[in-house]
């Protein structure tokens, strides 16, 4: 699946590489193969002085990697690199040149160097690339809470913290409900580090602290009434089956049972048996008879 691909563990990387999206500390002392790149249209793509520039940014982050500082990392950033290109408009909606001519594109700049990253870059589609925009938006705001200057004084910043809470709910009930299984444990991780930040926070009272677990014990009625109704089932057909106390039940209900259909054929003999017998008033011993005046 795409987004299992795309998006497990890589809110690790959110903070630790999201200078690449500003452009910054880029080593622009190992770009020489873009002069020769961008003498020519080596990409035959129109418009070409308008991709001068992402071509330009793009191609020294993959020199940047080819340092082997990065060998530890080196895939997830390859990954955030494809994500800042799917989400930053300067890398992606360039006038007069398609997205798709645009990933060809970057995928020759990671072909001139060694295929750098090559395997990576692609199209994320739309409804992934927004979880991972709401992932990067977060813990953007959650680098801010608390920031140590160079003195080693802390500054701490309530409204980043507030914000970070106000993405985290806009999310939960959704995960709850019916959740994006990957989406939803990247934000679960986020949760338990947003509440171990906060509770070296003494002040932002005004701001939630603690935010509450994806998980919930908020059951539906009806689920309820149904899981109680077949433990109770289960139980009884158990208690029934293989205890001294079913054991007992079933005697007696058989001795019952036995008990019952005596009476009942009894009861059959004696109606089968009687008959409707007409009596004969003429030869009863105690009849007299009267002689008539």
């Amino acid at each position: 699946m795409m987004l299992e691909k795309t998006i497990v563990n890589m809110s690790i990387y959110f903070l630790s590489i999201k200078k690449i999206s500003k452009g910054s500390n880029l080593l622009i002392n190992k770009k020489a193969f873009l002069i020769v790149v961008m003498k020519k249209n080596f990409f035959y793509i129109n418009n070409f002085q308008n991709f001068r520039v992402p071509c330009k940014k793009i191609g020294e982050y993959f020199s940047e990697l080819h340092d082997d500082v990065f060998n530890k990392d080196k895939v997830m950033r390859c990954k955030f690199m494809n994500y800042l290109i799917n989400s930053d408009d300067m890398y992606n909606k360039i006038n007069g040149i398609n997205v798709s001519d645009l990933m060809v594109a970057y995928k020759k700049i990671s072909k001139f160097r060694n295929n750098m990253c090559h395997t990576d870059i692609n199209l994320i589609k739309p409804e992934i690339l927004n979880d991972l925009t709401e992932l990067y938006k977060l813990y953007e705001n959650y680098d801010n809470i608390k920031i140590v200057n160079n003195y080693g004084a802390q500054n701490v910043n309530c409204d980043k913290a507030s914000t970070c809470v106000e993405y985290y709910n806009a999310h939960i009930n959704k995960c709850r409900i019916n959740g994006k299984r990957e989406f939803c444990n990247e934000l679960s991780k986020f949760q338990g580090k947003y509440n171990d930040l906060m509770k070296s926070i003494n002040n932002c009272d005004h701001v939630q602290k603690h935010l509450e677990p994806i998980e919930t014990n908020h059951i539906s009625p009806i689920v309820t009434t149904t899981v109680i109704s077949l433990i109770v089932i289960s139980f009884s057909f158990l208690l029934f089956k293989f205890t001294p106390l079913g054991s007992c039940i079933r005697n007696r209900g058989i001795k019952n049972q036995k008990t019952k259909d005596k009476i009942n054929s009894d009861t059959l003999e004696l109606s089968y048996n009687y008959d409707n017998v007409e009596i004969d008033s003429s030869k009863d011993k105690y009849n007299v008879q009267y002689n008539s005046v």
